[in-house]
C-alpha cells in the first residue's frame, strides 16, 4: 500500500515539475511575427510568418534563421548571415520604427513584436 502512494506522489510530482518547466520555457521565447513586402516577398513567395526565438534575441538572429530557410537567394538579394547591415536597397521595421532609428541588426526583439522586411523605392 505504501509503495503505490509513493508511486502516486512521484506520478503527482513529475507532472508538475513538468508544467513548470513547459511554462518556464514558453516564457524564455519570443514570438515575433514578420511580414514580408515588394521585392522580398516576391523572392520567397511568402507575405508573412511568425518565428519563435530564445530570449534576448536579435534582429540579426531573426535575419540569419529567415537566412537559413530560404537560402542562397535570400543571402544574395537580402542579407548575408554575419554582416552588420541589410544588403543595399533594404531595411527591416521593427513595431513600425526603421531599424537605422534603433540598434540596427543588433536590436533586442521582444514577445509579440511585428518586423516588416522591404525593399526601398527609388526613383527619379
Amino acid at each position: 500500500m505504501k509503495a503505490e502512494r509513493e508511486k502516486k506522489y512521484l506520478t503527482f510530482l513529475i507532472f508538475h515539475i513538468e508544467k513548470v518547466s513547459q511554462r518556464t520555457q514558453e516564457a524564455l521565447e519570443v514570438k515575433v511575427r514578420v511580414q514580408y513586402l515588394g521585392f522580398i516577398k516576391n523572392l520567397i513567395r511568402r507575405s508573412e510568418e511568425e518565428f519563435e526565438l530564445g530570449e534576448g534575441a536579435s534582429l540579426s538572429e531573426l535575419l540569419n534563421k529567415i537566412a537559413g530557410i530560404y537560402g542562397k537567394p535570400f543571402k544574395k538579394e537580402v542579407y548575408e548571415p554575419g554582416l552588420k547591415d541589410m544588403k543595399m536597397g533594404f531595411v527591416a521595421t521593427v513595431n513600425g520604427i526603421l531599424m537605422g532609428q534603433l540598434n540596427g541588426v543588433d536590436t533586442q526583439l521582444n514577445n509579440g513584436d511585428n518586423i516588416i522586411l522591404m525593399s526601398l523605392m527609388s526613383g527619379g
